[in-house]
């Protein structure tokens, strides 16, 4: 654990060191002292969080997003109404002679809020450091919240690697399941699987451990998910347990790809670090369009407005990140193939069928701790790097992926140049693809109106203009022309 003075966990002067003391000295006085009568709802409240839900000078207890928040010693838990309402009827009957009705235990609950709340312009999301006290001493400038993980020992911060005092100040709604250990040794099972389904492909492994320890901060700046393609029994679902069970399955929502685009969609992703989606299908009555819609904002960073049953929409940037695991790449519709972009894809081409090693899991879990220090490594050379590398194995699945979402973008790399200074006119181009999708059995290819509108999307520098040939005005495009029998043919790794 570091002794370093600008840490900002630990109390290193003497006056912080004078008022933790004081702190915890009041504490043991307020534990003492009985608790205020419920017909005091403000007073009742003050007198439940200095009994319960202080840890020296700080709150441990904080109404954020319409819910209370509870520190567990690791990290915050929403505390459920039925939960708040049951330690109420236990504490009412202590602190007044008159039965507890349901309207006092009501204004209490809402003094508690009211006394613990936390703005949410003070916390837009989280995790976040909490506001100093009142009175105390800041220390330091804290360190940016996603830079640290929260485990049962402490906080591992990834600038410097060093392990810190668990903080109630550190306001995180997930800590990982296990011990950090420097020390740990290779985990041995896990490589020997991998090196089975990658045989010959490092980029992959290498992918996959930057991305493991991608998921282990809340920093989501890189704005990628994870996908998992390949034949049954190959390895896919392994990698997912593995991957939940390195964050917790409290911290993983397992929610169907169709299900987020469904009105309550988004409710089961809140305040968990991965959202793992097995087995993929999307039915025809699935909303494409929103589902391809809310995975480009968990995706993008971007502050959600999440619709939840019976409470108040929770706004604020999602933390989990998005893993796929696939028999095939789903379809979206995607002009603009923004999504495809969004994401690296690794392929997996061994089959176990049959040769299943039944007792793997419990060898991987058993290895958890040396896998979090192997992922941390790849995190470390992705925070070098700055950027992911897609594994060259799956730039098929990714040109496929492209092509599904933007068949435009497909015909305009098939069939077109595009080049500054060329031009077509629209009414042509329009007729070659029609054509073109006749031949793909496409049939549905669109008016020319909404074939402009995909072409802009797809290739945005190229713009229709209306010049003047023979005294008449004539539509074309510019910056596009139709592909001579003279140009390159195209290689399916072409961009």
């Amino acid at each position: 654990m570091s002794a370093d003075p600008e840490n900002v966990f630990d109390l290193v002067s003497a006056q912080q060191r004078q008022r933790a003391a004081d702190a915890a000295a009041k504490r043991a006085t307020a534990a003492a002292s009985p608790y205020a009568d419920f017909a005091d709802p403000v007073a009742a409240a003050a007198s439940i969080i200095a009994r319960q839900y202080m840890v020296g000078d700080l709150r441990t207890l904080h109404a954020w997003q319409g819910e209370l928040h509870a520190w567990t010693g690791t990290h915050y838990n929403p505390m459920p109404g039925a939960d708040l309402r049951a330690l109420l009827y236990e504490i009412g009957p202590r602190c007044s002679e008159k039965p507890v009705k349901k309207n006092t235990v009501d204004n209490v609950a809402d003094a508690l809020r009211a006394a613990a709340n936390l703005s949410h312009l003070m916390v837009p999301s989280v995790p976040a450091w909490l506001p100093w006290p009142a009175g105390a001493a800041s220390g330091a400038r804290d360190v940016d919240a996603r830079h640290f993980i929260p485990l049962r020992n402490g906080l591992l911060n990834v600038d410097d690697y060093l392990l810190h005092e668990p903080s109630p100040r550190y306001f995180s709604p997930y800590s990982l399941p296990f011990e950090f250990h420097c020390d740990a040794v290779p985990p041995t099972a896990w490589l020997q699987f991998l090196a089975s389904v990658w045989p010959d492909d490092m980029e992959s492994i290498s992918c996959l451990q930057e991305f493991m320890g991608y998921l282990l901060t809340a920093d989501t700046s890189l704005q990628k998910g994870l996908m998992l393609i390949g034949p049954k029994r190959g390895g896919k679902g392994t990698i997912g347990r593995v991957i939940e069970q390195l964050l917790g399955a409290g911290n993983t929502a397992n929610p169907t790809l169709a299900s987020l685009g469904q009105p309550f969609g988004l409710q089961c992703l809140i305040g968990k670090m991965l959202a793992l989606m097995s087995d993929v299908r999307l039915g025809k009555h699935a909303d494409i369009a929103a589902i391809a819609e809310n995975v480009l904002r968990i995706i993008g960073e971007d502050t959600v407005s999440v619709a939840r049953k019976f409470q108040p929409d929770y706004t604020a940037k999602l933390l989990c990140r998005i893993v796929v695991l696939g028999n095939e790449i789903p379809v979206f519709r995607d002009a603009a193939a923004a999504l495809p972009s969004r994401f690296l894809i690794l392929s997996t081409t061994q089959s176990f069928y049959g040769k299943e090693d039944h007792e793997l899991g419990n060898k991987l879990a058993a290895e958890l701790p040396s896998i979090f220090v192997w992922a941390l490594q790849g995190l470390r050379r992705l925070r070098s790097r700055g950027r992911f590398l897609q594994p060259a194995s799956a730039a098929a699945h990714m040109r496929l992926m492209e092509d599904l979402a933007s068949p435009i973008g497909a015909f305009l790399r098939e069939q077109c140049v595009i080049e500054a200074g060329a031009e077509v006119p629209i009414q042509k181009l329009y007729e070659k693809w029609v054509t073109w999708c006749t031949t793909h059995g496409r049939d549905r290819h669109g008016t020319e109106q909404t074939f402009g509108r995909d072409v802009a999307a797809a290739a945005p520098g190229v713009k229709a203009y209306r010049p003047r040939i023979n005294g008449e005005r004539t539509r074309y495009y510019r910056g596009v022309r139709l592909r001579s029998p003279d140009d390159p043919d195209v290689e399916d790794g072409d961009e």
